[in-house]
């Protein structure tokens, strides 16, 4: 009976280990709306809003920001490349006639669509590209 319930407990932490690795994302307390306080490469971003949302479904996030439209993509973490991946962009197309606001909006939705690494800690919240480009991000109130 001790063997039987070992093995038990054994294949049991097994499949939790292996759900937890392909399921799991490496983000604690992500969800919510984070405001941008640093890009270094867009200082233009500072202040802008980010809605991050857990999708179980689609094992994913979705990163969401609003200008004059409204976009974003579901961004999936690759546990065997250690790597974020965005899918499944979109947005809405209203016209922007401030060529500054289109500028702002379509490099913020070509820096959701390139997400590479999500760091988290007590402090901050960085977001990286596959560019070196970064944001930091604090939690909105």
């Amino acid at each position: 009976m001790i063997v039987s319930s070992f093995s038990f407990w054994i294949l049991l932490l097994f499949c939790f280990i292996e759900k937890n690795t392909i399921l799991a994302l490496p983000l604690i307390d992500a969800e919510g709306k984070w405001t941008i306080v640093e890009s270094p490469q867009y200082p233009e971003f500072n202040g802008i809003i980010l809605q991050i949302k857990y999708k179980q479904q689609e094992d994913s996030y979705n990163v969401n920001a609003h200008i004059i439209n409204s976009f974003g993509c579901f961004v999936r973490f690759n546990p065997a490349a250690d790597e974020w991946k965005s899918s499944y962009c979109a947005g809405t197309e209203m016209y922007i006639l401030d060529d500054k606001e289109r500028t702002k909006e379509d490099n913020l939705f070509k820096f959701i669509r390139n997400i590479q690494k999500i760091i988290r800690d007590d402090k901050i919240f960085r977001i990286i590209t596959n560019n070196g480009e970064r944001i930091d991000l604090i939690r909105a109130e």
